[in-house]
């Protein structure tokens, strides 16, 4: 994906994918390790990035789980959940070049707001603790 872009490009998508998406390799093997903002999520409690990764098609869906732990995440796989924040290279290799592969990433953080006025109350409140007008 980067090969075709030069300088602040490249490091603008490389710095949206790997520190706050949090999608990145090690050894081969696919980690998570998302910093993203409670702002970044939609009214559902979710975030999602599409990617290539190992000649694999990616869409990678965050969600907002109340319940685990700062760090923690569970990832969901072809409807299999499992513990942890990797998939090992093997399991991706053996996985269909040609589909898009669903990957559903739950990482702690307050249940989605239920209704207009909460998700309002809700957004107030992060102005007022950073000290923004809106």
């Amino acid at each position: 994906m980067y090969h075709y872009l030069t300088g602040a490009a490249s490091w603008y998508l490389m710095t949206v994918l790997v520190e706050m998406f949090g999608v990145r390799g090690d050894y081969g093997d696919l980690c998570f390790s998302p910093k993203l903002l409670p702002e970044q999520f939609d009214r559902d409690g979710r975030a999602a990035v599409r990617v290539r990764f190992a000649g694999r098609k990616l869409h990678i869906v965050y969600e907002q789980c109340g319940g685990l732990a700062y760090g923690e995440c569970r990832i969901t796989v072809h409807g299999s959940m499992r513990e942890g924040n990797c998939i090992r290279r093997e399991e991706l290799a053996a996985w269909d070049e040609d589909a898009v592969h669903e990957i559903v990433v739950q990482i702690p953080g307050a249940e989605p707001a239920r209704n207009e006025q909460e998700l309002s109350d809700t957004k107030a409140m992060g102005r007022e603790n950073l000290n923004v007008q809106p």
